[in-house]
């Protein structure tokens, strides 16, 4: 089976870590402001909307945090725990991993250098990686991704709805259809064992 996999936040989980070197940036540009208590990414707008809607930052400052801070907080991420071994042991099962990111040259001059980097420094095992997959259905399709594991709402809808088998990596309970909501990589690794996914069709085995 050809499985696609998102990065951050998915791969790895820094989002509040995000949003903390997100207020000490905005108080180094603006002294009154008081920090905000920490607010979940809702994954309908693209991320750096939303956190230039909450911080109330300019064009120009949102891309300077997202070219600067946010580039030092991706590069020393750590992996979620259990995504290294699950994603090994779905290879060694003999599925096909490709890595697709919506990282851009928008705000990142070298992304598939640097999620290339961070996917060797942390032992990630995979096929193939694609960036700039703004459009993750598209990329999906190309490869004939069967299944695809991500935590952005937006993306995993689109999936979804398209007719890819979507898991959306997140602590929500709130039901959206056709897509499996799984806090943990040992809980996908489970669930996608019990999954028979043939031509676009899935079953239980």
């Amino acid at each position: 089976m050809n499985i696609g996999i998102d990065i951050d936040n998915t791969l790895t989980d820094i989002e509040k870590e995000l949003f903390k070197v997100a207020n000490i940036y905005t108080k180094e540009i603006n002294p009154n402001f008081i920090p905000h208590k920490f607010i979940e990414y809702d994954g309908i707008r693209n991320m750096s909307d939303f956190y230039s809607f909450i911080f109330g930052w300019s064009s120009k400052e949102t891309e300077y945090f997202f070219r600067n801070p946010r580039i030092e907080v991706v590069d020393n991420a750590k992996p979620r725990k259990y995504s290294r071994e699950v994603i090994k042991k779905l290879k060694d099962e003999g599925n096909n991993i490709y890595i697709i990111t919506a990282r851009t040259k928008r705000f990142d001059d070298i992304p598939y250098e640097r999620s290339k980097n961070w996917l060797d420094k942390n032992d990630i095992i995979y096929d193939k990686l694609i960036v700039e997959a703004v459009d993750k259905v598209s990329a999906s399709k190309e490869l004939n991704v069967k299944l695809f594991i991500d935590d952005q709402l937006n993306n995993c809808i689109n999936l979804s709805k398209n007719g890819i088998h979507t898991i959306r990596l997140t602590d929500s309970n709130k039901k959206y259809e056709n897509i499996v909501n799984i806090k943990s990589w040992d809980e996908i690794y489970k669930y996608i064992k019990g999954l028979n996914i043939v031509h676009g069709e899935t079953s239980y085995e």
